[in-house]
């Protein structure tokens, strides 16, 4: 879950490498009900059929914090359903296994982190790191995450960190304004 940059960078990564073909990773950013419908479909309309992995720098954007707060309270109705006797710690126990979040390494600047440190939700190490916005962040751990749970070699991934460093590297070289000139 992700607006902007976060969602289609991702889309874009996976398309250019052929990857998600089987359409396993579904990219939402709750913007129209049509959209969370056909999300929901393809889950048979059981939120507890897949993970989530929520994307945002802060925390804060609407869409996608209203988005991971739909999918956390079906979530938790779903578990509460089928575990009737559950106390309310075992329930979020049961939540923070389907949630991920990937933000600012810091509490104090992510009321997402503050969120998924207190619940104790997957990937507690993942995060945007700084001086990454989410239309740079084609290298970024969410990205990373997902083009790997969708079929990308180890070994492919890092060929491309690699070519992409070399890239920054050759792009920061001072003589390059010689060579357009």
């Amino acid at each position: 879950m992700g607006i902007d940059g976060s969602r289609h960078i991702i889309e874009h990564m996976m398309g250019m490498l052929g990857l998600n073909l089987d359409k396993k990773i579904q990219n939402f950013s709750d913007i129209c009900s049509i959209g969370f419908r056909r999300l929901m479909n393809s889950l048979d309309n059981k939120a507890t059929n897949a993970r989530y992995m929520t994307v945002s720098k802060s925390g804060e954007t609407f869409e996608t914090k209203d988005a991971m707060i739909r999918i956390k309270n079906m979530l938790e109705n779903e578990i509460k359903a089928q575990y009737p006797r559950a106390s309310r710690k075992e329930i979020e126990e049961r939540v923070a296994k389907h949630l991920i979040a990937i933000t600012d390494k810091d509490p104090n600047k992510s009321s997402l982190r503050t969120m998924a440190n207190k619940e104790n939700w997957l990937g507690q190490e993942l995060q945007i790191h700084d001086g990454v916005g989410c239309r740079y962040s084609a290298f970024d751990d969410h990205v990373l995450l997902s083009l790997a749970s969708s079929g990308m070699k180890k070994a492919d991934m890092i060929d491309m960190l690699k070519a992409a460093s070399a890239m920054s590297e050759m792009s920061m070289n001072p003589q390059l304004s010689k060579i357009w000139h």
